[in-house]
């Protein structure tokens, strides 16, 4: 009888269920992005006395790499009274503000654990991982987080013809390229030359006059 009991709970209740169910999945499942081992960080985890917790500082605390290079960010903690038991890197993206523990197992990612000094990678950048991070340290009282730090612009390096899906992908910064009909050519102000941008004639006069008034 007992089965039959709970089936009929069950039945009477369907949205609390649901909910139940739904919310349980999103606090166990691994979120993958384009490969990136994220998760969703535990909000359960306890928050440590701020006058116990560590020194702790990041740098840079603003970063730009090319596409494809790696962004290095370098870390030291200093215990004052309880020492570090355990640490983990968190990123928070900036399509969702959500925190999000990284894997430290996921090759996108290399990190050193020896303190007082620790560094941090990211291997093979792309422009999902532009957004802040943080460390958190956890000490017998519970947990310790560190100021965020800016992977600030992950920037293109296609160059002149070769084919893209968006402007970000061609080398803006430096070629004065953007992605038109799939291809990177230059952009609207500059002309090109033996696959070089040059600042048109006409732009590169207005400018000169207007910036003396």
């Amino acid at each position: 009888m007992t089965p039959i009991l709970s089936n009929v709970t069950l039945y009477k209740r369907p949205k609390s269920y649901a909910f139940f169910a739904m919310l349980c999945v999103w606090i166990l499942v691994v979120k993958n992005l384009n490969g990136q081992q994220l998760y969703s960080s535990s909000a359960s985890r306890n928050a440590a006395d701020v006058t116990l917790c560590p020194f702790m500082l990041i740098t840079p605390s603003i970063v730009d790499t090319d596409f494809g290079t790696t962004a290095v960010f370098t870390a030291t903690v200093e215990a004052k009274l309880d020492p570090p038991l355990d640490l983990i890197w968190q990123f928070i993206s900036t399509r969702n503000i959500a925190i999000q523990d990284i894997n430290e197992h996921d090759a996108k990612y290399s990190s050193t654990e020896s303190l007082p000094s620790l560094e941090f990678i990211i291997n093979d950048a792309d422009f999902d991982d532009v957004g802040e991070y943080q460390l958190q340290v956890r000490i017998s009282g519970g947990w310790c987080t560190s100021r965020k730090v800016e992977l600030r612009n992950v920037w293109g390096v296609l160059q002149y013809n070769e084919r893209c899906n968006l402007s970000r992908e061609c080398d803006e910064r430096r070629k004065n390229l953007q992605c038109s009909n799939s291809k990177c050519l230059c952009q609207s102000s500059y002309y090109h030359q033996n696959q070089l941008c040059f600042l048109s004639t006409h732009t590169f006069f207005h400018n000169t006059f207007f910036s003396h008034y």
